[in-house]
């Protein structure tokens, strides 16, 4: 009997209460015998352990790991073991470890690993252990298991942990995804080209080989996005990934640095005299056509190459060498390969410096409008002139457009100075017309960059055109390259039109050495052609180019177009141009290009 009972000073106790009969010498009981003990302290002992084994199997159930301990036989096996590895959820601690371990073993990609961990774990019992395991559904448990000691050290059996980390496994595979490889292409990425560089580096310094670096640059990737829009851009890029690593070999890594940039590293070479193969294959291979959404698309690749450790040996020395080369072939015309040399760190420096100094040269006030009569042949009158950029540099003097303009395209620069050349030229004209002749008009160069950036507002330029009045249309006529004419698709078309529309004349630079259409010059409404200096050069009775320059000209009338002849040196060439029909000549024999102070004299004369 037990029973709890309240003391006088308030204390509660828990009696366990013992009767014994009392038995006389006849074996008669006579009476019962009471004995009280005070059980408090145990019970408050049995109370604490089952507290406590409450609270264990509530935390082995609750716990995202599944829990197996065994030793020889299973001591305890919680619900989320049983989910994790699927067994019958009437599993009890009955079952036998060997069963439930084939079931586990059953399940894993390389279930001799796990089953060496074990024997060696049973072989040394005071060890723990922490790996993960793979399961060929595609999960991935990590494991841990530690063996049970009681108070003495002595040994009571082995307890295994396993959580699902399949999510946190894709999760950091994932980071490391896109921290080293290019989301649209699949590619490795510049971080990963360092580490792979690195690597074949190092093994071609213990082997005495050789490492090549190949940098590949698509040509003129970026018409493609504005012409066609940036989802073929993307595709071209995909397919082209395709293609370079379906060419190279398993060792060699292909890297897309960003943009329309490429690289290639060919490691373990014993010479250098495959890598031109390589290199030609590469601009074969990329410049087959592709066909993405119903368009046909050719396009040619430029190549830079630079080797360890003829020219570099550590990565980033050798991306910037071939980088260097690369631009070198793009230079050469494109749709070819270049060898690093030497000569093309000075280049490069040299062409860093002239950005930074191109940068400074419009707010700084650097550049100047040069002018250049264009003269009409029967009468000798200036009839228009040629607005030229000059750049008189603080310290380098005068530098040619032929060095500066190409650079300000690659860099974009060209936007801004493109649209201080016009207002420049607009407001000289006003002033010439104001002070020399009414009817006179400057014509003013435009790049092909201008029309394929989508910043280039045309209808601003309108704008300013309009605020001056009506005539203002006739102050600024535009030069575009026979080139832009034949690449007229999408925003290109519509700028062209706008200034058919707007009333602005065009004038086609350098007609003959391209290959445009003569629809588009009715399309567009092309009101000049410039026949290019190259045909003028050379101009004499009977020959070819003379020929070629008479049936431009015929051409151009019977089409309603004038015809401004170019570099016209000699007063032999401007006879035989003017008996042939041209209505304009421009070239030394009339003026070179000239200051505007100094071509307001020749207005005057």
């Amino acid at each position: 009997n037990i029973n709890e009972n309240i003391t006088k000073d308030g204390r509660k106790i828990v009696c366990e209460w013992f009767n014994t009969p009392i038995v006389n010498a006849k074996g008669q009981v006579t009476g019962i015998e009471s004995l009280c003990e005070d059980i408090t302290e145990k019970r408050r002992a049995e109370d604490e352990i089952k507290l406590k084994n409450t609270l264990l199997i509530t935390q082995q159930e609750a716990s995202i790991d599944g829990i197996f301990a065994i030793d020889g036989k299973i001591i305890s096996i919680n619900q989320r073991f049983i989910e994790l590895w699927g067994l019958s959820p009437e599993v009890s601690p009955a079952e036998s470890v060997e069963s439930i371990l084939q079931i586990m073993l059953d399940q894993l990609v390389d279930p001799a690993h796990f089953l060496s961990i074990k024997e060696y774990l049973q072989e040394h019992n005071e060890e723990s252990s922490n790996n993960e395991a793979v399961l060929k559904d595609g999960r991935i448990f990590e494991s841990y298991s530690a063996p049970m000691f009681g108070q003495e050290n002595q040994y009571y059996g082995r307890v295994w942990w396993f959580r699902d980390i399949t999510a946190r496994k894709n999760s950091e595979e994932l980071i490391w995804k896109q921290a080293n490889f290019d989301t649209l292409t699949g590619l490795a990425n510049r971080q990963m080209l360092h580490d792979r560089l690195n690597q074949e580096i190092k093994k071609a310094h213990r082997a005495k080989q050789r490492v090549a670096l190949l940098f590949l640059d698509l040509d003129q990737f970026k018409d493609v996005n504005d012409t066609l829009g940036h989802h073929v851009g993307d595709n071209l890029l995909k397919e082209t990934a395709k293609r370079l690593t379906s060419y190279v070999r398993d060792g060699d890594t292909v890297c897309r640095l960003g943009g329309d940039e490429f690289t290639i590293i060919l490691g373990g070479l014993e010479s250098a005299s495959n890598v031109e193969r390589v290199a030609n294959d590469l601009l074969t291979k990329l410049a087959q056509p592709y066909y993405l959404e119903l368009e046909k698309i050719y396009i040619s690749t430029s190549i830079g190459i630079t080797f360890y450790p003829e020219d570099a040996s550590e990565p980033e020395e050798m991306i910037k060498n071939a980088d260097q080369a690369m631009y070198a072939a793009k230079k050469k015309g494109r749709n070819c390969f270049q060898y690093f040399t030497p000569s093309m760190q000075k280049t490069a420096l040299s062409r860093m410096s002239m950005i930074k100094d191109l940068r400074a040269a419009l707010p700084g006030k650097q550049f100047e409008l040069y002018y250049q009569p264009i003269v009409e042949l029967a009468s000798s009158n200036i009839h228009k002139g040629e607005a030229l950029l000059r750049w008189q540099h603080p310290e380098k003097g005068m530098i040619s457009p032929d060095h500066f303009i190409p650079i300000a395209e690659e860099t974009r620069m060209i936007m801004e100075i493109g649209n201080w050349v016009f207002y420049e030229a607009v407001r000289q004209t006003i002033q010439w017309r104001s002070s020399c002749n009414p009817e006179f008009q400057v014509s003013i160069n435009t790049s092909p960059v201008q029309y394929l950036n989508e910043d280039f507002s045309i209808q601003e330029w309108l704008t300013h055109l309009q605020s001056l009045g009506r005539s203002a249309q006739s102050l600024i006529a535009v030069e575009i390259t026979e080139g832009l004419l034949m690449e007229s698709m999408g925003r290109i078309t519509d700028k062209l039109l706008m200034f058919r529309d707007a009333g602005i004349q065009v004038s086609l630079d350098d007609f003959g050495t391209g290959y445009s259409s003569l629809s588009y010059l009715k399309k567009f409404d092309i009101d000049y052609i410039k026949i290019d200096r190259s045909f003028v050069r050379n101009l004499h009775p009977g020959g070819d180019d003379m020929a070629l320059c008479e049936a431009i000209i015929v051409m151009a009338h019977k089409l309603g177009l004038k015809v401004i002849a170019e570099g016209i040196e000699t007063a032999e060439q401007k006879e035989l141009l003017f008996t042939a029909g041209c209505d304009y000549g421009q070239g030394y024999l009339f003026s070179p290009p000239v200051a505007a102070n100094e071509f307001e004299k020749l207005l005057i004369e």
